[in-house]
């Protein structure tokens, strides 16, 4: 029992310092920002709110009335927004610029260091908003979220917590992930699964792009008391539509077994470099038959162990 009790008090402490720290990131005012990008569909509809990002042929809006919602990008005929956008073509090309006043239907007008480029929105598949290029926090998206369960029948109580941020610029985004599962099983004694990622993706020309990784992993269930790794490799988006995207990435991967802790005849201490191959395909479609499928596939063949 006092096992279960100092587990609920760590976890209570871990969701009150996520949620000060999602709080703490954000201004009052951003809270109730005015959300006044519009958006314009083929039927002569009209979404108000705060364009977030196109993805997946899938445009994410927050709006005041209707909260977070999701418009099928075919269905988009032209949009209005005074912030500063990332596009990219299913050709590869990127762009980075502002929306010009006026534009034509199926048209995207983006001023690019002072000339118009008019984009066809059939061969758009990303975009990303930025709210403002040279504040921290405008580009920041901050996800807390927290769970507890219990089974009476088994006497099993599980807490979870799950957080991440991500940060996103012209040329490379960043990321930090941090998933945490504490079980107890009414025994007194707690079984930990915890993953600690942070990552850096830089964006290169004709599709290509830089990524690089490192993680930290605990899991009592499998006998893993502190493993690191560290990722870092090239990758291509090979083909990219609004209903399918491939891409495959080629790199190395560390794996430091024990790392952080002193090694024990029952924990040996172990590390080993590895490559890295990663294929990956998606298909998305949103109209009848409606299909969402995805694809990967992970390869780390060993280099300083072989077998």
């Amino acid at each position: 029992m006092a096992s279960r009790n100092r587990t609920l008090a760590l976890f209570c402490r871990w969701v009150v310092v996520c949620l000060f720290a999602a709080i703490g990131l954000f201004e009052p005012r951003a809270a109730f920002a005015q959300k006044t990008d519009l958006i314009h569909i083929k039927n002569g509809d009209r979404v108000t709110g705060e364009i977030k990002e196109l993805v997946r042929g899938q445009m994410r809006i927050n709006t005041d009335p209707f909260g977070e919602i999701f418009v099928k990008w075919e269905d988009v005929d032209r949009i209005e927004s005074s912030k500063e956008l990332r596009i990219e073509l299913a050709s590869g090309r990127r762009y980075f610029g502002v929306l010009a006043t006026e534009s034509d239907s199926g048209t995207l007008p983006l001023v690019v260091r002072g000339n118009v480029v008019n984009l066809d929105v059939r061969d758009i598949v990303t975009i990303q908003a930025f709210k403002e290029k040279k504040r921290f926090r405008g580009n920041l998206d901050v996800k807390v979220a927290a769970g507890l369960s219990f089974t009476k029948a088994s006497d099993v109580t599980r807490w979870n917590v799950n957080a991440s941020v991500n940060y996103r610029e012209e040329k490379y985004t960043a990321y930090a992930t941090y998933d945490s599962i504490i079980t107890n099983n009414g025994q007194g004694k707690d079984a930990v699964a915890r993953d600690m990622t942070f990552g850096y993706n830089r964006f290169r020309k004709q599709r290509w792009f830089l990524v690089g990784s490192g993680s930290y992993q605990e899991n009592d269930e499998l006998g893993v008391k502190g493993r690191i790794i560290v990722r870092g490799g090239v990758g291509r988006i090979v083909s990219q539509a609004q209903s399918h995207e491939l891409v495959l990435v080629g790199g190395l991967a560390g794996n430091f077994e024990n790392a952080l802790e002193m090694p024990t005849p029952d924990t040996p201490k172990s590390e080993s470099l590895e490559g890295l191959i990663k294929a990956e395909w998606s298909y998305f479609r949103f109209y009848t038959p409606k299909s969402d499928i995805n694809l990967t596939a992970d390869l780390y063949p060993g280099i300083t162990e072989s077998d």
